[in-house]
């Protein structure tokens, strides 16, 4: 995970991104430069990701 901090706007950004490409990645906070989703295809485990490498790893893990 990236140890750099990420501006308000990166964090709204990433949001937008899940929201529009992965629909089902929940939403459930921002916080601390987290984006917070709920998985609905992989048992609805919650993970947060920093930033866009992060999420497009845990994609690459979960195989989608």
């Amino acid at each position: 995970m990236s140890e750099q901090k990420n501006s308000s706007e990166d964090t709204q950004a990433l949001r937008d991104r899940i929201e529009r490409e992965t629909p089902w990645l929940e939403i459930v906070d921002l916080a601390h430069g987290y984006v917070e989703v709920r998985d609905t295809q992989h048992q609805r485990i919650r993970v947060g990701f920093r930033n866009t490498r992060d999420w497009q790893d845990y994609l690459r893990v979960v195989g989608t």
